[in-house]
């Protein structure tokens, strides 16, 4: 909506001006573009039948790769000597981004396994890999991410089942 507005607001002087710069518009339609890409993916994608993206290890492959995705914005860190940006692909992939659906799906994959979180040992594997998310996310620095990666995780288990003693230690 905001970019259709930018669009129509910059529209007035574009037809009085002789110069008639089209770069102005390149930006908003860009978003325009990609929103209504996402939402034509996300319409698709919930027609699909979850169940069967949700057998055997594609959670657990997905978790590793947004780790593997995390690392490999260290390791560029560590090899060029500068600050981490966060982005890879020059600037348009985000790997956080791609580590919040990993770790739904495999929270969500693992909860639904376990049928509830009450015993140690089943809280301790649902919570390692969302741990790790957040300390390669800590080693960027990226707080915010690691702060939403754990409320998520908190969020999870919480309906999955574990105790709210769990939350007091």
């Amino acid at each position: 909506m905001g970019e259709a507005v930018i669009i129509s607001v910059n529209t007035v002087p574009y037809l009085m001006d002789s110069y008639q710069n089209l770069s102005i518009y390149k930006k908003p339609l860009l978003q325009i573009l990609v929103f209504i890409s996402g939402f034509l993916l996300a319409s698709l994608l919930t027609r699909l039948d979850y169940r069967r993206y949700m057998s055997g290890g594609i959670p657990y492959f997905l978790v590793l790769l947004a780790l593997l995705s995390l690392l490999l914005v260290l390791i560029k860190k560590l090899l060029t000597g500068r600050p981490v940006d966060r982005w890879l692909l020059g600037g348009s992939l985000q790997p956080l981004e791609f580590a919040k659906i990993a770790l739904v799906l495999f929270l969500s994959y693992y909860i639904v396994r376990k049928g509830n979180l009450r015993q140690w040992k089943h809280l301790f594997w649902a919570l390692i890999f969302p741990l790790l998310m957040a300390l390669l996310l800590l080693a960027q620095p990226d707080k915010g991410g690691a702060v939403f990666i754990l409320l998520i995780t908190a969020l999870m288990v919480y309906v999955g089942g574990v105790p709210k003693r769990v939350y007091l230690i």
